[in-house]
């Protein structure tokens, strides 16, 4: 060994026992596995100058791994071997210090050759990780650019072969049960607070819909998932996940598509940069999706095809399903106040045998075993007026109601509305209650009292024509708009711009008087009966003096609501009650205590559309037929909205109905506006749509 102890190698002449016996073992290891690559150096016809080359670096490595640690590494051309493993469990004796601190007695030329090794060792590493996630990633975007390649239908057809394959040997491609252990929401409140590159041992199972996949090494993918309204990072590590071969691990994933609804069986934790994940030890395909999505990052644009197929808009446009929620919220927020306050909810009938309640054309039907037509409901008020007669002071029903009228921006042929009716209760309660309501509603959402709405500024109707007015349903609500002119093209209601406002709910809202307005305005005095000539032929000429087109029957409730929404209506940005209308638009409500004529009713208006609708109750029973026959002279001039004369009731009203209010507010236009949305559409499920 005279060479390695020379001076100048970095040996100290000093050595004990166990150094000594390390470094024999060491060079012979080196010298037999020296001589067997010179001879294949040899046989493969290696130029001596490489070869020379690599038995000047083994025997560099020699001298700096042997010098001081009993786990001696030899860097040889196989690799590195460690000496420890050679020797298996040898024991030597004589005892002897081996020196651990081998940098502080190495010469300074031999610590640089060190690190310039250890920099050109972590160099390759380096550049071998890279070439391996290089062709992971060209692998993968092969593999995704292929996909992306195909058409709608070869996509289809590849897949309904993958699962026609497994059905074939035996596999259930669509499982019966998965057990998850919580939601992606209760995961994220149960574990966004660990840090940074966390990861526990306990196993969480949760399931979702596969949104993105993307393989970052051949150990390594990245899969986004969500589930509504949680979104969740799968970071799959095949040194973590529970398979018996690489192929296995790949095949998992390579299985594994967007639109897929996945069940994960993982350890919860963050990845490095603080995104809260899951490791999964195993994935299943719960549910495959056949079809092609659209690109996540162009999601689904056409507007028809998102009402028609809101399904896969959900699964796409994940601010839709955050609209829906907050629909969810008003009508809760709605039921717990009128709760809170003592009403009762209650259902009436959808199916009847006339339609009241409301001046709207009503859709019929035909019931076989009872063999006459019926109606579907254009409002439940004459039903719960009946309940709060037989002593049921406050009730309350929020559910659909139907008019077989035009579609447009504002107006949808099904719609849901809030009714209440209150014993006891004017029409000023109302106001007060409707300001603390709304009021406290829109707080409670957004903080504050003030919100951004949307306002349609092209396609839709502009309160002349084409406009179901009144959605909401309550009391006998009478803007007699015939069908004629209510017919809105569904291009209409969806090529529309729109612009945004601030709308300010802070209560008291402003309150204005239907014809002291409207004469201040236009400058004339309005008549006080309506019904007679004179006042036909004011209200003609006023219209056609403002250009405001009123079709067929003009009578002079259809004329004086047209003019109301010209003049009064598209004001009534923030909320605003128009109040005090002529009776001969409100059937139902009762007479005004100061004003002849008029009737203690008051509409809201928001963003120039209107929103609710509530008066004082008509409970002479006398007065109410009569309001009724007038609706049915009307309906003999071609008015198709005006009311039926419904004998029930008017039977129900003589045993006593006790001063009352009654309320309607339309959901979905409210909904509408406190999500700034410009079409109703966007807060359906599923509009009504014309034939595709």
């Amino acid at each position: 060994m005279p060479s390695l102890a020379k001076k100048g190698t970095g040996m100290h002449r000093r050595t004990h026992g166990i150094t000594t016996c390390a470094v024999v073992v060491a060079v012979t290891l080196w010298l037999s596995q020296s001589r067997h690559h010179h001879q294949l150096s040899r046989s493969k016809n290696y130029d001596s100058a490489n070869r020379y080359h690599h038995h000047l670096e083994r025997r560099h490595a020699a001298r700096l791994r042997c010098k001081g640690h009993p786990a001696i590494v030899l860097r040889l051309r196989g690799g590195e071997t460690n000496v420890d493993e050679q020797m298996g469990d040898l024991s030597i004796e004589g005892g002897g210090d081996v020196n651990t601190n081998a940098t502080s007695n190495l010469s300074k030329n031999a610590r640089k050759r060190m690190l310039r090794m250890e920099r050109l060792q972590k160099a390759r590493e380096e550049k071998a990780l890279l070439r391996e996630q290089k062709a992971a990633n060209e692998s993968a975007q092969q593999s995704s650019n292929l996909e992306e390649s195909l058409s709608p239908n070869m996509y289809y057809d590849m897949r309904k072969a993958t699962v026609s394959r497994l059905k074939a040997s035996g596999v259930e491609p669509y499982p019966h049960k998965f057990n998850i252990t919580m939601s992606l929401q209760q995961f994220a409140r149960s574990y966004q607070s660990l840090s940074n590159g966390a990861r526990l041992n306990s196993t969480e199972l949760v399931a979702a819909r596969v949104t993105g996949i993307r393989k970052s090494s051949k150990n390594l993918y990245f899969i986004d998932i969500e589930a509504s309204p949680g979104h969740l990072q799968v970071i799959s590590d095949r040194r973590i996940y529970n398979s018996s071969s690489e192929q296995e691990f790949d095949d998992d994933h390579h299985a594994v598509h967007r639109g897929d609804i996945i069940g994960v069986e993982g350890y919860p934790g963050k990845s490095k940069r603080g995104e809260l994940s899951v490791f999964p030890r195993k994935i299943q395909i719960l549910s495959r999706c056949l079809h092609m999505l659209p690109k996540s990052y162009v999601g689904m644009t056409d507007t028809e095809s998102r009402y028609r197929m809101r399904y896969l808009d959900l699964i796409v446009n994940p601010h839709v399903n955050t609209i829906f929620r907050t629909r969810a919220k008003i009508i809760q927020f709605i039921r717990r106040y009128l709760e809170d306050r003592g009403f009762l909810e209650v259902e009436t009938p959808m199916m009847t045998t006339s339609h009241g309640g409301a001046s709207a054309k009503p859709f019929i039907t035909h019931h076989n075993e009872l063999d006459r037509d019926l109606y579907l409901r254009v409002a439940p008020e004459l039903f719960l007026k009946q309940l709060v007669i037989g002593g049921l002071e406050k009730v309350f029903e929020i559910g659909r109601n139907f008019r077989n009228e035009g579609i447009d921006l504002t107006h949808n042929p099904e719609f849901t509305a809030c009714e209440f009716y209150q014993a006891y209760a004017d029409y000023d309660d109302l106001m007060a209650t409707t300001e603390h309501m709304l009021s406290e509603l829109v707080k409670s959402l957004t903080g504050s009292y003030k919100i951004n709405c949307s306002i349609p500024t092209t396609g839709g109707n502009d309160g002349d024509e084409g406009a179901a007015d009144n959605e909401e349903g309550e009391g006998g609500g009478t803007n007699n708009v015939s069908a004629a002119s209510k017919k809105a093209t569904t291009a209409a209601a969806t090529t529309s711009s729109s612009s945004t406002v601030e709308i300010d709910f802070t209560p008291p809202f402003r309150r204005i008087r239907m014809i002291p307005e409207l004469e201040r305005q236009t400058g004339r005095r309005f008549p006080t009966d309506y019904t007679s000539k004179e006042a036909h032929s004011f209200l003609s000429s006023l219209c056609d003096e403002y250009n405001v087109t009123c079709h067929p029957p003009k009578t002079p409730a259809r004329m004086l609501d047209k003019l109301v929404g010209r003049l009064l209506e598209k004001g009534c940005m923030n909320p605003s009650f128009i109040t005090d209308h002529p009776a001969v638009l409100s059937p139902l409500a009762k007479h005004h205590r100061q004003h002849a004529g008029l009737t203690e009713r008051f509409e809201l208006f928001v963003c120039g559309k209107e929103i609710a609708n509530a008066y004082t109750e008509l409970n002479d029973p006398e007065v109410q037929r009569e309001r009724f026959m007038a609706q049915a002279e009307a309906a003999t001039q071609g008015d198709e909205e005006a009311q039926m004369l419904d004998e029930t009731f008017c039977t129900a009203l003589e045993y006593g109905l006790p001063p009352t209010a009654g309320w309607g507010l339309g959901i979905d236009r409210l909904v509408m506006m406190l999500t700034s949305q410009h079409s109703l559409r966007e807060v359906l499920f599923f509009p009504a749509m014309r034939a595709s």
